[in-house]
């Protein structure tokens, strides 16, 4: 078994810290990081990749080494050897939930490998087997963790693949040593964010959060990625701890190509709702039935928990993830509202952005509706089976579910209020 020495591991865990008057995670180099688990980031990518006419694989490559890049160049001290940079890297991808790609065997080959991996794992174990490889976001969060260590243009290509049926992914390494064209690019991708980050106010901590001492409590948790696979298993789910940034640029992308091939913005607009609809089944759904959720759930409100109980204690589980300060305004039968303060999506949006024209939290729009058609159609808290397609297509069999409109949004909201969502039949 490869692993890390245990002072950088511990760096790399201690690296990622919440930001306690935003709602964010803020890990190396003053990146913000959000909790998704393989249920979203398998669909969304799949949704992303749904027209190969639009480019996104590249999109999908780059987007993650730009962050990357700019993450390990600042997060990297000046007097780190190569052997250390690479190892520090080896060890963030593991407690971050990634997999175990073994970055250091890029100091003797030109190839890296990995026996787990949370994309190409939880792409084969959704989709099923594919036949090409699948895990784009680590491909590029090689290629920008080896281009800041070695301090020119590095390309890294994925050509085996787990998701494929192969018992192990594998990357083929080429380095530039008289070109720095990505690395410029890298650098003036940095620039513009921090030109914005810096124009930003973000919305004051809410004085009234939701079940606090949840919140506390997850924080507190060991979600990090065990020692030998690199994978974080949670909540029914496995967790990553993810550069936030990463799915808002992609999915601004893929929206302005779908426009530029005669598709309509709206559909991609429901595409990635759609997404968010996911992900609220099957990552919140399988929090509330997991056992740690009911530990926390039962300390927090009793043995007897109602459904206003049970959706609080879930606010607070999420207010751990790094997606902004979520606040429950609003609970019946047939409506829920929330509110979210410094909502990643649009914080992300205007940080790299700037203004939107239109309301862009399509995961928490989606989410939002998930929440709902499985707590009032689902019966989720009465639920003792797998959160599956069956389950999910059971609860459409009678209703065509709740909708959530954004009706408030930080992203262009004139006074920077927080974001509202408002969930109804």
């Amino acid at each position: 078994m490869d692993v890390v020495s245990p002072d950088l591991r511990a760096k790399a865990v201690q690296s990622l810290q919440p930001v306690v008057d935003r709602g964010h995670l803020v890990g190396p180099g003053g990146s913000t990081h959000v909790a998704h688990c393989h249920h979203y980031n398998c669909f969304l990518q799949k949704t992303l990749r749904s027209r190969s006419d639009t480019g996104m694989d590249a999109v999908l490559v780059n987007v993650s080494a730009a962050l990357f890049f700019v993450m390990f160049v600042r997060a990297f001290d000046a007097d780190w050897s190569l052997n250390r940079r690479l190892a520090y890297a080896q060890a963030l991808f593991r407690v971050r939930g990634y997999g175990n790609p073994r970055v250091t065997d890029a100091l003797e080959g030109d190839t890296i490998t990995a026996t787990a991996s949370h994309y190409s794992e939880g792409y084969k174990s959704k989709f099923g087997v594919q036949d090409e490889p699948q895990d784009f976001f680590l491909t590029g969060a090689l290629q920008g963790a080896l281009t800041a260590a070695y301090g020119c243009d590095v390309e890294v290509e994925q050509t085996t693949c787990i998701a494929m049926g192969d018992d192990k992914n594998t990357w083929t390494i080429t380095r530039h040593s008289n070109r720095q064209d990505n690395v410029e690019n890298y650098m003036e991708q940095a620039k513009r964010l921090q030109q914005h980050r810096d124009a930003l106010t973000p919305n004051p901590k809410p004085e009234d959060l939701p079940a606090p001492p949840v919140t506390s409590a997850v924080q507190n948790m060991d979600l990090v990625g065990d020692p030998e696979k690199g994978l974080i298993p949670a909540f029914n789910v496995y967790l990553t701890f993810i550069p936030s940034l990463y799915y808002n640029i992609c999915s601004q992308i893929f929206l302005d190509r779908i426009q530029e091939n005669n598709m309509s913005r709206a559909l991609g607009v429901r595409l990635l709702k759609e997404a968010g609809h996911v992900c609220g089944f099957y990552t919140l759904g399988n929090i509330l039935l997991s056992s740690e959720f009911g530990l926390l759930r039962k300390s927090h409100f009793g043995p007897s928990p109602g459904a206003h109980d049970s959706m609080t204690a879930l606010f607070g589980v999420v207010n751990a993830f790094g997606w902004g300060y979520w606040q429950l305004d609003e609970l019946s039968d047939d409506t829920l509202s929330f509110s979210v303060h410094n909502s990643y999506e649009a914080y992300n949006y205007r940080e790299y952005f700037g203004e939107a024209d239109e309301p862009v939290c399509m995961l928490h729009m989606g989410g939002g509706a998930a929440i709902m058609n499985a707590l009032r159609h689902g019966e989720i808290l009465n639920f003792n089976g797998p959160i599956d397609r069956d389950y999910v297509n059971s609860v459409f069999k009678e209703s065509d579910g709740f909708s959530s409109k954004e009706e408030q949004c930080f992203s262009f909201d004139e006074d920077g209020r927080p974001c509202r969502f408002r969930v109804t039949e």
